[in-house]
């Protein structure tokens, strides 16, 4: 009995380090361009989120990372 049990108790621990890694996997660090935004709006994470969402009804078919690139390009030809 005490066997079965232990084998249960390392499958749940096996499965809870799994579950916890791959978590981990697809949350990733910011990128750097979102960080080059966030400094730029002064750490404001709702005007970075607005600043993407404007890109992305300017380019629907861009992953996450482009629209952060427009975004960034366009607050800087803004400010020439």
């Amino acid at each position: 009995m005490t066997g079965i049990l232990m084998a249960l108790l390392f499958a749940l621990l096996f499965a809870a380090a799994a579950i916890y890694f791959f978590a981990r996997r697809g949350n990733p660090a910011p990128p750097v361009v979102y960080q080059k935004l966030l400094r730029k709006s002064l750490g404001d994470r709702a005007q970075v989120e607005r600043l993407i969402e404007a890109e992305c009804r300017r380019h629907p078919e861009a992953s996450r990372e482009k629209l952060m690139r427009h975004a960034l390009e366009r607050w800087d030809r803004h400010l020439r």
